[in-house]
């Protein structure tokens, strides 16, 4: 990218830029060198701009890059889930996220002393998680699968042992995850039917190939927009050089006279 002349940025700073055409009491080359002082400073706003966009575009870029990394992890594991629809993506990340913070919380103070156990007909000690959130769980557990849970829906009731909330705490967090990589994807534009249901290492791929389409059109946009920034730069260091020289030329034209030359 071309350089700013860091000599020639003084002027912009110091030189008022408000040109006016009438230009009462003002020489020729200093109503010059604020129309140039002018023109420098659009050029400079717009490349600030645009600027603004090329870091928006290369975060979107850099999240492309991630969604698609996290999707051939997906392909290379065992464990898929059922996905109904968008909107039950953002509802089932919710209860996950209040189903971890339930989860840590309670093993916490399990480990601290301050959760007591209840003893159980069998004789187990015993926790409780608590209602409605553990219903919303087990709707959430048959949507996407039951059988991937099989810690947190032991027993089919809310009554768990320690080692039952660590294991339901582990398939929670590997569901978030999965959520999230679908989050992202729709959240890039992937069409709600291509992550609907459970995917195949087909619909993974057609998800992974469609990702990295859009990810090369951000890349050509993120090349032409730097293009368009060397192009205002130069014009800016341009601009500001021609105002240096007529602000220059002015001053030259006061001495000349205060000496009476």
């Amino acid at each position: 990218m071309q350089e700013v002349n860091n000599n020639d940025v003084s002027y912009v700073n110091n030189v008022n830029t408000d040109f006016r055409p009438s230009g009462i009491g003002k020489s020729v080359q200093m109503m010059f060198a604020e129309l140039q002082l002018m023109l420098a400073k659009n050029n400079k706003e717009a490349a600030g701009q645009i600027i603004d966009n090329i870091k928006a575009s290369q975060a979107c870029s850099r999240q492309y890059a991630q969604t698609i990394t996290e999707f051939r992890g997906i392909a290379a594991g065992k464990v898929r889930y059922n996905i109904t629809d968008a909107a039950t993506v953002k509802k089932d990340l919710e209860t996950c996220k209040q189903a971890i913070s339930t989860y840590n919380q309670m093993i916490a103070d399990i480990k601290s002393g301050k959760l007591k156990p209840f003893i159980d007909e069998y004789k187990n000690p015993c926790y409780k998680m608590p209602e409605p959130l553990f219903s919303q769980m087990t709707e959430m557990a048959k949507r996407a699968g039951i059988d991937k849970f099989p810690d947190m829906t032991r027993g089919n009731d809310n009554k768990h042992m320690l080692y039952e909330l660590e294991g339901g705490l582990k398939e929670i967090q590997q569901y978030a995850k999965y959520l999230g990589t679908i989050k992202s994807a729709l959240d890039l534009g992937i069409p709600e039917t291509q992550i609907k249901g459970t995917l195949d290492d087909r619909g993974i791929d057609k998800i992974v190939q469609n990702l990295q389409t859009m990810q090369d059109t951000v890349g050509s946009d993120i090349q032409q927009k730097m293009i368009y920034v060397q192009d205002h730069m130069g014009q800016y260091n341009a601009y500001t050089q021609g105002a240096n020289t007529a602000i220059s030329q002015s001053n030259q034209v006061l001495t000349a006279v205060a000496r009476g030359q």
